[in-house]
């Protein structure tokens, strides 16, 4: 009679397995760990980057709209151009900017107040459902009180969270967040935008130094170029046909009239010219007058 004996196969026993299983499990779990993660990072680089081209636009649109204001010397009435900023402490900050400007910036496609100066104003507010916003106002910059117009405002952006605005004035040379009330514009304006990315993350911060149209140095340089926009100079004046009368000291032509103390042409003759004004260097006049 033959013993049986043991057969020797090629199989696993339940412990190898058991260790092949787990070893798989370890592994297939780092995999899928790291593959998250980089989803997750390259979702988080693509919201980043789609918030900071919408900030970016926004400056964009602030500059545009801010290197085309008006001011200066453009009205005597104080406050019809003025620039006006205010500005509240927060987690972001939140200011409140309005301005005269040229520019199409913010308008929507075919407004009328494209065509024209109007006034301008953003601010930061909440949408529908109650997300923060870019809002903006335009109105006809010589409406003095626009709350009579019923202006809503409209909303762009809803990725900006936070606005901040501030001058350089030249006489105290340093930065400030408040402008005085008149028709003078600031040399330089410092805009920052804060923009949301992710609920749990730190905004996005932007920053654009604009300079400014005509923008004075301090209030009496404003006070100055807003009373006489015009200074009187010593420059040559208009040329006149047959104006009888006294020349002044401008280069004014003359046909027919008498001859004055001024460049013109002596009534009567078509070669000569009057007397030179007390002061002026030799070569103008010499020569003979009219009758």
């Amino acid at each position: 009679m033959s013993r049986a004996r043991p057969r020797h196969g090629g199989g696993f026993t339940l412990l190898e397995v058991l260790v092949a299983l787990t070893v798989l499990v370890t592994v297939m779990a780092i995999v899928g760990a790291t593959l998250i993660a980089t989803v997750n990072g390259w979702d988080h680089g693509q919201r980043a980057l789609d918030g900071m081209r919408r900030g970016e636009h926004v400056m964009d649109q602030l500059a545009n709209a801010l290197r085309s204001s008006a001011g200066g010397g453009a009205s005597t009435q104080p406050g019809m151009y003025s620039f006006q900023i205010n500005n509240v402490d927060g987690n972001p900050p939140v200011a409140t900017m309005s301005w005269v400007t040229s520019s199409g910036a913010f308008l929507p496609p075919g407004s009328p107040l494209a065509y024209g100066l109007h006034r301008i104003a953003l601010s930061i507010g909440q949408t529908a459902d109650g997300r923060p916003a870019l809002a903006v106002r335009s109105w006809p910059y010589l409406v003095p009180n626009p709350d009579d117009l019923g202006i809503e405002p409209g909303f762009l952006a809803p990725e900006v969270s936070g606005l901040m605005c501030r001058v350089y004035d030249y006489q105290q040379q340093g930065w400030q967040t408040v402008w005085p009330n008149s028709n003078a514009l600031p040399a330089l304006v410092e805009v920052t935008v804060f923009v949301n990315t992710e609920t749990n993350v730190e905004p996005l911060v932007l920053q654009r130094l604009v300079e400014m149209p005509l923008g004075a140095t301090n209030v009496t340089d404003a006070m100055q170029i807003t009373l006489n926009p015009f200074p009187a100079s010593g420059g040559r004046g208009k040329k006149k046909k047959g104006q009888k009368g006294a020349n002044g000291p401008g280069r004014g032509k003359r046909r027919g009239g008498e001859g004055g103390p001024g460049e013109g042409r002596p009534g009567g003759q078509r070669g000569g010219y009057g007397p030179p004004p007390p002061g002026s260097p030799r070569g103008f006049g010499g020569g003979n007058q009219g009758p």
